[in-house]
């Protein structure tokens, strides 16, 4: 569901819904927030409900991508 933030992996997407609409939504159906997600904000869209996260710039617009996946990775295995 998303995007969530700001993305930069696309142009002309709609305008971020951000972690209200994503937490009401996850109320009723399991989510999986997309859309500007990065290792900062991956506890605060688990805390609003997402079941799930899906990464695309994070990783790779990253110096080190296997090493920014791991790091995502560990996050949420963390929360």
């Amino acid at each position: 569901m998303g995007p969530v933030h700001v993305s930069t992996t696309k142009t002309a997407l709609p305008a971020p819904i951000g972690l209200d609409a994503l937490s009401a939504a996850a109320l009723t159906i399991p989510t999986i927030a997309i859309g500007g997600i990065t290792a900062d904000r991956v506890p605060a869209v688990l805390r609003a409900g997402a079941y799930g996260i899906a990464v695309v710039a994070a990783v790779w617009q990253a110096l080190d991508p296997p090493r920014a996946a791991k790091e995502i990775v560990d996050i949420v295995y963390a929360a």
